[in-house]
């Protein structure tokens, strides 16, 4: 029997794109802008996702802006950028 799925064909050939995340460590999967504030969708390490605020903990890091495409995370007096990933 056939599925069928109202997901346009270019997304689910996106969506199941062999090695279009790594598979190990923190993973941004998509930034949202809502009405109280922006918010990230994030896989860590052990492979959990996660919805996370600026404020919120990552680890040892604290996330301290969220721009489209974008999360920054601060731990001590280093900054990192994390970008959603090419493809």
């Amino acid at each position: 029997m056939a599925e069928t799925t109202d997901t346009p064909a270019d997304t689910l050939v996106a969506a199941t794109q062999e090695g279009a995340l790594p598979l190990h460590g923190l993973v941004l999967l998509g930034t949202f802008d809502k009405a109280e504030g922006s918010s990230a969708l994030i896989r860590t390490r052990n492979g959990d996702i996660r919805m996370v605020q600026t404020g919120d903990n990552v680890g040892s890091s604290t996330v301290s802006a969220i721009d489209d495409g974008a999360l920054y995370l601060v731990s001590g007096a280093h900054t990192k950028r994390l970008t959603l990933p090419e493809g």
